[in-house]
């Protein structure tokens, strides 16, 4: 967990001057987690992110250390990527890879990871996707699936998933905690298999504005253990057998707000309460965070700034069905572009005698996304169009053809 944790130090400190497909933020702030056997929060909290991403490739370095005063101090981290290819139109696979860890005065010291595929069906503003998931935590091998469904409402995008995964976990063939008895056969088998079930629901709302950002999230996990001990033949004090303990659940929320101030520094709040995770052997509880954010990009101007009058990618219908795209390539000997009205196909621009690239393509009038790339390098989003990421995170350009 420290190697993860350096890594995305070293990444944020030594990135270059970001593109269009990298960013990232740093939070600095003040609050944290509640500490339900301790009763006592984090004093202070610094959360690094960065985030590399192409149409077709997402990667995620986080973490997070907190202060918890006269308790100790405590860190968490976050490795993740994604690889998505498209089948047949509008499907698409995905695939994914996550490790996580934490460590410190007041955490357990433990990771967990988990890799799979998902199968997404896209369209312009809604979509749906199921997947499979398999790793180690904890507590032992883990596997289950996941669906999820989403919606886009202009500026609002709303998401419901559902989520089961099942431990395999070590018991003692009887659970028998007695005193009394002799010590147990060491010859005999110590433990042995035993699975449990963790399901989840949830739904996530985001609204995006000029300035402000609003999320608000809540679900419910299902299959959480509360273990316990009993007699084994109650009232002749033969000692105690652990039992399987009761399953309960617990339910979960998180409320979110982000001003930004400037493109680069915005002041964020978050409260709620996150639920037990197993899968760290770490308690659930209430938090609230009040955080000082700075982006390591400058942020996209809001969309009637850049798809009212965009600069470089232009597009101009010259026939009821035709569509003349054209962008400006500085000595690229090679330009593609691809978007949904070329079913995410590459396709070749031509230079003019001006040194700007055309191409003339059927296209509906109404909101497009499209990629460029020059030279045979990574797909980037066209000069003078507005970054959106889809909802995997995968960055497009997003114009507006007349």
């Amino acid at each position: 967990m420290r190697r993860v944790l350096g890594t995305c130090a070293l990444l944020l400190g030594a990135a270059p001057p970001l593109e269009a497909q990298v960013g990232g933020q740093v939070d600095l702030g003040l609050g944290g987690a509640h500490l339900p056997r301790r009763g006592e929060s984090s004093l202070w909290s610094l959360a690094p992110e960065l985030r590399w991403l192409t149409p077709r490739t997402r990667i995620d370095v986080s973490g997070e250390y907190r202060d918890f005063g006269a308790q100790g101090r405590g860190a968490t981290g976050r490795l993740g990527g994604s690889w998505f290819t498209p089948m047949a139109q509008p499907v698409g696979l995905e695939l994914f890879g996550e490790a996580r860890g934490q460590s410190g005065q007041g955490l357990a010291e433990r990771g967990a990871w988990e890799v799979g595929p998902r199968l997404h069906v896209t369209g312009a503003e809604r979509g749906a996707w199921i997947g499979a998931r398999a790793g180690m935590d904890a507590v032992g091998g883990t596997y289950g699936w996941e669906a999820a469904v989403w919606r886009r409402f202009g500026a609002l995008s709303v998401q419901i998933l559902g989520r089961q995964s099942t431990q395999s976990t070590d018991v003692t063939p009887r659970g028998v905690i007695d005193t009394l008895a002799p010590p147990p056969d060491t010859l005999s088998a110590a433990t042995q298999r035993q699975a449990r079930v963790l399901t989840d629901f949830g739904t996530w709302l985001r609204w995006e504005g000029r300035r402000v950002q609003l999320a608000a999230a809540g679900g419910v996990r299902y299959g959480l253990v509360q273990p316990g001990v009993s007699p084994r033949i109650p009232g002749d004090g033969s000692g105690l057998e652990s039992s399987r303990g009761r399953s309960s659940s617990e339910g979960w929320w998180q409320a979110d707000i982000t001003y930004w101030m400037t493109d680069r520094f915005a002041l964020a709040s978050s409260v709620g309460r996150h639920p037990s995770d197993p899968s760290l052997l770490a308690p659930g509880g209430r938090f609230l965070r009040m955080s000082l954010r700075a982006s390591l990009g400058r942020r996209a101007p809001a969309p009637s700034a850049r798809l009212a009058a965009p600069v470089g990618f232009r597009s101009e219908r010259l026939a009821a069905g035709i569509v003349e795209f054209s962008l400006p390539a500085g000595k690229a000997r090679r330009v593609e572009l691809m978007g949904d009205f070329t079913d995410w196909a590459p396709v070749d621009l031509e230079r003019d005698r001006g040194g700007r690239w055309r191409i003339r393509l059927p296209a509906e009038p109404g909101l497009h996304r499209v990629n460029v790339r020059y030279d045979g390098g990574p797909w980037l989003v066209p000069p003078g169009t507005r970054p959106v990421a889809d909802e995997f995170e995968l960055v497009t350009g997003e114009v507006i053809v007349g």
